[in-house]
């Protein structure tokens, strides 16, 4: 037997919704992101979460990843600004994690 896309999505969506709801009920650390739905660019705000040696990853609902972001630490607060100017429209999972923090969230891209 062998997965549907439909099935993919869904299995997706449903790893997303578990990491998220894990993160509240734990409490701790924290990442929202912020404008979501995004045009070109996301900011990852992150709560309690040491930004040294993190690692982001993007997804498509599907569970490809279709990008590494570089990172560059803002000097004066706790976030990071992420571009994508080239990725088409559509739902994704951005995925932040480092030694002691793993979270998933939805992000949607959007251009008008």
């Amino acid at each position: 037997c062998t997965p549907t896309s439909t099935m993919k999505r869904q299995t997706a969506f449903l790893l997303a919704f578990m990491l998220s709801c894990q993160a509240l009920l734990a409490g701790g650390p924290q990442m929202h992101l912020v404008p979501n739905p995004a045009k070109n660019q996301v900011r990852v705000e992150l709560n309690e979460v040491d930004i040294d040696e993190i690692s982001v990853e993007l997804y498509s609902v599907l569970g490809v990843r279709v990008a590494d972001f570089q990172i560059q630490k803002d000097r004066f607060g706790n976030y990071i600004d992420l571009r994508f100017p080239n990725l088409p429209e559509g739902v994704y999972l951005l995925r932040v994690k480092n030694k002691e923090f793993d979270q998933t969230k939805r992000l949607k891209i959007q251009r008008n």
